[in-house]
């Protein structure tokens, strides 16, 4: 008996080994993985743990300059900055500033870098890398990294949600945005996205609005919300939301908030319209809605 089992244990053993070398050198190499992460404005004290710990594991991580200096001490793996350079310029000038020619040859210029750029990134992920490109604040608002995400499958790429400024103007402001007042809704836009037929169909339900990427246009803007807004409407200003050193409210309304704002275009600036942004909007909207439903007894006298 004590024989057998001295032949049965190495023949077992050379199974396991055998089994352990056909899968580590001869099997197939197991895929990596493709992460967008939103880092929350400012720094790392505004990411979450999830994408910190992503980050940690990352072997190549595609960043901005902005984002290579706060989180450096977090990176091990390989840098590959400015992946996004490409994206809103061509021959050296804004995408604004182009003219009609070569604004066709900057959509072709710019499909070609986006479509190199994916096949890098699958190639990594291919040869077992985790690959994590960090997007500043909330991967799905207002997000450039969508250029890139729009071109995989949805099992390809995981996206980590991170905190927007959105979020943290909001608690700059300490107000409650929504319920607020009367107020129905809240809407996050930008100014291209902003039209006349917009105004007028949202101006009755009282809304707060918050602009992106709209103080360059900061005139033309409230000038357009004059037209279906009063002009006493509160505006706030909030200005790199989140960046405790840097981060400023510039208050007012529609009829003086552009003396007070100056000649302030920083992109980094969200714009709040409407009434949530002063006063008691919670408060308010409890009354309001303790009123309205024992007058349409949803409550038992």
């Amino acid at each position: 008996m004590q024989s057998r089992r001295k032949l049965v244990y190495p023949i077992l053993c050379s199974v396991f080994i055998f089994a352990f070398l056909s899968v580590t050198w001869g099997g197939e190499i197991s895929k990596g993985k493709f992460y967008v992460v939103g880092t929350g404005p400012a720094g790392p004290e505004n990411i979450t743990l999830k994408a910190l710990e992503i980050i940690k594991m990352a072997d190549f991580i595609l960043c901005s300059k902005e984002h290579s200096g706060p989180f450096l001490k977090y990176f091990k793996g390989e840098i590959i900055e400015d992946v996004f350079d490409w994206l809103w310029q061509y021959k050296g000038k804004s995408f604004k500033d182009l003219n009609e020619e070569e604004v066709e040859e900057y959509l072709v210029f710019r499909d070609k870098k986006a479509n190199a750029l994916v096949e890098k990134i699958r190639e990594k992920v291919n040869q077992g890398h985790n690959v994590v490109l960090l997007e500043g604040g909330e991967p799905n608002i207002f997000s450039q990294c969508h250029f890139i995400i729009e071109r995989y499958g949805s099992d390809e790429v995981e996206i980590v949600p991170g905190m927007n400024s959105f979020c943290a103007a909001n608690a700059a402001i300490g107000k409650s945005i929504i319920p607020a007042y009367d107020s129905q809704f809240v809407v996050l836009t930008a100014p291209f996205l902003i039209s006349d037929n917009m105004l007028e169909s949202i101006a009755p339900f009282s809304p707060t609005v918050i602009v992106y990427m709209g103080m360059d246009l900061l005139g033309d803007l409230i000038r357009k919300f004059k037209r279906y807004f009063p002009g006493y409407t509160p505006v706030a200003i909030v200005c790199h939301a989140g960046f405790e050193s840097k981060e400023k409210i510039i208050r007012g309304s529609l009829d003086n908030i552009c003396d007070k704002a100056g000649s302030n275009n920083d992109f980094m600036c969200l714009i709040y319209i409407g009434r949530a942004v002063v006063g008691k909007p919670f408060t308010t909207f409890q009354e309001g809605l303790s009123i309205y439903l024992r007058r349409n007894k949803f409550f038992d006298e």
